[in-house]
């Protein structure tokens, strides 16, 4: 009678135990959810011995992950401008757009502080019909009446920045442009020979008029960027972002600890129902 119970048991737990490891198998190679199977930025010319851009991304650290929301590469511009000593950048941008948002609109700034209020915006924004624009915009911060701050962005027409492309496909809008060395926004003078500009990196959405509204997402550069320095001989890293940003989508599935810690739970009270049966 004791042998038979003994191997009763020993059936028992054998099951039980097979019940719990396949449990944890099934769990350990589940494949995670990701957050945004479109198209990727390109980030040819970022890195390595021999970088061809500066680049610059949203959120902190997306560069070095290759994870970034917003990416933006800049070089001097080439050319018969090149030649003759006027050189100019050349500006690329990439924005992952998760297909249910609202934002339709990313921005990317030139400032002389690393504060908002007087900063040249190239914008491209995505219109309802699907459609890319590109506009320019100065930015504006003062005080109320009450001493309440109102900042904000009014569109501008500049000479001297002209776009070369612009397009949304697969949750990636891609836009490219050039801007002359020395232009003249509304009447504030940006001379990237003379002057380093911080950096601004934002996304947010439009109202019904299609008027830019108060970013979602946004970053400044920690140190001024020389734009038109060659990105082989740029000596301190890129500026690393530190103004706070709303984070980028996760790519685990949700509540994936939790349901390790149910799916555990329930294979050990099937174990012991099987034990006790």
């Amino acid at each position: 009678m004791i042998v038979t119970v003994v191997i009763m048991f020993a059936k028992h737990l054998s099951i039980a135990l097979l019940l719990i490891v396949g449990t944890c198998c099934q769990l350990s190679t589940a494949s995670p959810v990701a957050a945004n199977d479109d198209k990727q930025p390109d980030y040819t010319g970022c890195d390595g011995t021999a970088p061809t851009y500066q680049c610059f991304g949203l959120p902190a650290d997306c560069l070095t992950k290759k994870d970034c929301q917003v990416l933006l590469k800049t070089k001097p511009e080439a050319g018969q401008a090149a030649a003759v000593g006027t050189v100019g950048a050349d500006f690329e941008v990439y924005w992952r757009r998760a297909g249910d948002s609202k934002d339709s609109w990313v921005g990317v700034g030139l400032s002389a502080d690393d504060k908002m209020g007087d900063d040249s915006v190239s914008e491209f924004i995505i219109g309802k019909d699907g459609k890319i624009a590109f506009k320019q915009g100065l930015t504006y911060c003062k005080k109320t009446a009450d001493g309440s701050p109102d900042c904000g962005i009014k569109d501008v027409d500049v000479k001297g920045i002209k776009e070369t492309s612009g397009a949304y496909a697969d949750a990636l809008l891609t836009g490219k442009w050039s801007r002359q060395e020395d232009t003249t926004v509304d009447t504030l003078d940006f001379n990237m020979k003379t002057n380093k500009y911080y950096i601004l990196l934002a996304y947010g959405p439009v109202d019904d008029k299609g008027n830019l509204q108060h970013h979602d997402a946004q970053i400044v550069s920690a140190h001024p960027a020389d734009l038109e320095a060659d990105p082989t001989k740029v000596t301190t890293p890129p500026p690393a972002p530190t103004t706070p940003h709303t984070p980028a989508p996760t790519t685990g599935a949700p509540g994936g600890a939790a349901t390790v810690t149910i799916s555990l739970t329930l294979a050990l009270f099937i174990a012991v129902v099987v034990m006790f049966n």
